[in-house]
């Protein structure tokens, strides 16, 4: 999995949007209650990035997120996680699962360090991998069936 460099500049901070999407499926009933259940076991995270970025390193993170982006990639970010262990941010695995949008914000035609450009994406976050820990190396998991899992471990 490649990591977003850390020679390029990191996503703005505010505003930095989270989407947390309950994955909620509701069927009505004419008697009764409304029967609700989760779609999900985890609910999907989407986030929206947007990166400040002169003409330079314009020119080096958009071949990059072309190269990397459309695959899972490693970005330090703020979330629940960072919340979790105490932390500004910390690594998340995403991906794009979008365009990008890249709009010229200052332009200067005599001085090409002052033109900036505003990129905007929205990724999705892998929860599981900090969440979820594989089960040790060299252990077996005795599994029973789906109604009664044994807690076993060899």
């Amino acid at each position: 999995m490649a990591a977003f460099p850390n020679t390029f500049p990191c996503p703005q901070v505010s505003p930095f949007t989270m989407d947390i999407s309950a994955g909620l499926v509701r069927t009505e009933f004419e008697g009764g209650l409304t029967r609700q259940r989760r779609r999900f076991k985890t609910m999907p995270h989407t986030m929206q990035l947007r990166w400040v970025l002169n003409q330079a390193q314009l020119g080096d993170v958009i071949p990059w997120l072309d190269a990397h982006g459309y695959n899972w990639f490693e970005l330090g970010l703020p979330s629940e996680l960072a919340g979790q262990k105490r932390q500004s941010h910390v690594p998340h695995d995403v991906r794009l699962i979008g365009d990008l949008s890249c709009n010229l914000i200052q332009y200067d035609a005599k001085d090409v360090s002052k033109c900036f450009w505003e990129v905007s994406a929205t990724v999705e976050w892998l929860k599981y991998r900090f969440t979820v820990k594989p089960p040790p190396q060299g252990y077996w998991i005795i599994a029973r069936h789906a109604g009664n899992p044994s807690p076993d471990w060899i």
